[in-house]
């Protein structure tokens, strides 16, 4: 018998872009998490609240990204060192298993 484990793992230091999908279009905005440009500046936000294709409101839960870049800036000091995983998935397998002829 064989038990196989999958994990999807990712660093910290991996994770540079994060994409928001308009939920009314389907445009994706690709954001970077290591830059500031002059709209987040001008505006004081990270995520836009408005959708530039089809100007529709954003889901309001996406001003918490916001609240993840935050985060984000202040453990990039340490961001070699963090991990964020999957859940796991475990499979097993009987294929292998000693066989009687």
């Amino acid at each position: 018998m064989v038990a196989l484990r999958k994990q999807f793992c990712v660093s910290l230091e991996d994770i540079k872009f994060v994409s928001i999908t308009c939920q009314h279009c389907g445009a994706t905005l690709t954001l970077d998490m290591t830059r500031t440009t002059e709209s987040q500046t001008e505006h004081k936000f990270f995520a836009p609240r408005t959708c530039q294709v089809c100007m529709e409101q954003h889901d309001s839960a996406i001003a918490n990204l916001d609240n993840f870049r935050t985060a984000y800036c202040s453990l990039s000091a340490i961001s070699k060192r963090l991990t964020f995983s999957g859940a796991s998935e475990i499979s097993i397998s009987d294929r292998d298993a000693d066989k009687t002829d």
